[in-house]
């Protein structure tokens, strides 16, 4: 028992079955003629016991639920994109938009051409600096 709930010297949060079988032990050593009282000793220690493994149980099951909501979490973690993903795709929407703007406004003077309207000047925009 210590292996597992460690010393009982050791403050615990909660008592813990180590604790409960150290003083049951004591009572009944204490109680050494008296053998049904300790009979009543072993009987609360085998309840302790079995609580304790039916804590135990749950936990586990508890424990085995939270590893599959884990699990289904890095699955579907796996399904996003990764970092890279996204800028290439804001390039490719970038590029697609100023190809759908160019051929507007190819369209938009050819429509112009057709109907006889005059042009709208055209703007040369040089970004570079001049040396």
């Amino acid at each position: 028992m210590k292996r597992i709930y460690g010393e009982s010297s050791n403050p615990h949060l909660q008592d813990t079955l180590n604790d409960e079988y150290s003083f049951w032990l004591k009572a009944a050593r204490a109680a050494k003629e008296e053998q049904d009282t300790r009979a009543k000793y072993q009987k609360i220690v085998l309840r302790d016991i079995s609580a304790e493994i039916k804590w135990l149980k749950q936990y586990l099951e508890q424990h085995e639920l939270i590893e599959y909501k884990r699990t289904q979490v890095e699955i579907l973690r796996q399904r996003v994109p990764e970092s890279l993903a996204p800028d290439r795709l804001l390039r490719y929407r970038n590029s697609l938009e100023r190809e759908f703007y160019r051929l507007l406004a190819e369209y938009d003077r050819a429509q112009r051409v057709r109907k006889g309207l005059p042009m709208p000047p055209e703007v040369d925009v040089n970004l570079m600096a001049s040396k």
